[in-house]
């Protein structure tokens, strides 16, 4: 029988656009392309339109010549959004590990010898340890659900010892039949997308030689939500929050509280400290601090956007801050400790223990589709109706653009001070209507209008 004539591959040019429409000829289940111009590297495409970069090299081993492949991690699902090893980091790796091959290594072994002996655990802890680009409250999200999901199933596995189907159990046992599902489906997510980092920062660290995680599809639904909450089901969360009987800690609720009246995020409340708080006179405020320079070396805050929040507080915000500071002995922190530490001692609480807590009052309190960060958009959402201009409700959410330049900051808040505060007292006012059973008169309040005459009642 004669044989096929070989058909050769095209390499794919270097080029990012290239790289992304790549898929594998036509009759394949699989192709891979060489790389023009960066020897060693390879991009595998499937036709389920995921594709990863491998490097694949020679050694001699006894006189007998073995071929290699290191996997280098996943392509980027677009150009846009980066959740992969793009066209030049995987060119950047490989050129690293064939200059390893040219000086007599042989680079797949020197990774296998590194996993060896480190669990998964430990992986995780040296990445979250050492990687600078993550904040605090991002460390700590991360130790909770290594400790709380992760690492019971998997962590004491040796690094190059889990495998997909290993990991694809552990989150089909996490999602399980959850009556909550869209919220677990969200947390599942969040796993899925932390074990596959701890690969990515093993791969990179020659710690690692492959990532078995890579090109799970995320699960939920991450598009923005439109939120907004009946004054039923405000009075049912206030007096939930209220009630001595809920099974969570008292100062997890008073926080939860806090969150509904300011508007601020959860990492931003959870790590509270005294000091930030001014509670005397007629105008109570929380200045939430941003990132500073220390010695050449910053120092992350607590806000998103990195520039100190000064939160301009209602007199019932400011009466909360005043009851929980006087409950708690922690001197710092207004909410010091952690309640879900398994042991674990930390300064204060945790974004994810306000999750936690709210997930178990709400299931408690039958509101199923109500998630803690609809705090911030329920009082938007109410403002938004109430007539309060975009640039005031922006400003309540923190959701302004960084400025470096200092005196455009100062004079921002100088001019929206007034209307910022009006609209978190009226807010506040509303929630405390409604909490109290009276039922309120319409949205309209005399500040901050989008018009220059309030709509009637």
């Amino acid at each position: 029988m004669a044989r096929a004539p070989h058909n050769p591959v095209k390499p794919i040019p270097f080029n990012a656009q290239a790289a992304h429409k790549a898929a594998p000829r036509e009759g394949e289940i699989q192709t891979e392309y060489p790389i023009e111009s960066v020897r060693g590297l390879y991009l595998l495409t499937s036709d389920g339109g995921a594709a990863s970069w491998r490097f694949k090299y020679q050694v001699k081993e006894g006189g007998v010549r073995k071929f290699r492949v290191i996997n280098l991690g996943r392509r980027p699902t677009s150009l846009t959004h980066i959740d992969g090893v793009t066209l030049h980091d995987a060119r950047t790796r490989a050129a690293e590990l064939m200059a390893m091959v040219e000086a007599g290594g042989d680079p797949k072994r020197d990774i296998e010898g590194k996993a060896n002996g480190m669990t998964f655990a430990q992986l995780a802890e040296d990445r979250v340890s050492r990687d600078v680009k993550l904040a605090e409250s991002t460390k700590a999200l991360h130790r909770f659900l290594l400790r709380k999901h992760i690492n019971p199933a998997i962590g004491h596995y040796l690094v190059d010892e889990i495998k997909r189907p290993m990991i694809a159990k552990l989150l089909r046992d996490l999602q399980g039949d959850d009556a909550d599902a869209p919220a677990m489906t969200v947390q599942v997510d969040k796993i899925k997308s932390l074990i596959s980092a701890v690969y990515r920062y093993g791969m990179d660290k020659s710690l690692a030689s492959a990532n078995p995680a890579a090109g799970f599809k995320l699960q939920a639904d991450h598009s923005p939500r439109f939120a907004k909450i009946s004054e039923k089901d405000l009075r049912t969360l206030w007096l939930g929050l209220s009630d001595p009987s809920t099974a969570v800690p008292y100062r997890t609720k008073m926080a939860l509280k806090l969150l509904l009246l300011t508007g601020v995020r959860r990492a931003e409340m959870a790590g509270a400290k005294r000091d930030e708080l001014s509670l005397d006179g007629d105008n109570p405020t929380w200045t939430i601090p941003g990132n500073v320079k220390v010695s050449g070396r910053v120092v992350r805050g607590r806000v998103k956007n990195g520039q100190e929040n000064v939160v301009l507080l209602s007199t019932q915000a400011a009466a909360l801050f005043r009851e929980v500071m006087r409950w708690s002995k922690d001197p710092v922190h207004v909410f010091g400790g952690n309640d879900w530490s398994e042991g674990k001692s930390v300064p204060h609480m945790t974004a994810e223990n306000l999750t936690q807590a709210h997930i178990k009052i709400r299931n408690a309190l039958g509101l199923k589709g109500v998630r803690v960060h609809d705090f911030r958009h329920f009082a938007a959402t109410w403002m938004g109706e109430a007539m309060v201009r975009p640039d005031v409700i922006k400003k309540v959410l923190n959701h302004q653009p960084p400025q470096k330049d200092i005196t455009s900051r100062v004079y921002n808040h100088a001019t929206l001070a007034g209307p910022v505060r009006a609209a978190l007292q009226a807010w506040a006012d509303h929630v405390e209507a409604v909490a109290a059973g009276a039922k309120a008169a319409g949205n309209v309040v005399a500040f901050g209008m989008s018009t220059a005459t309030a709509r009637a009642g």
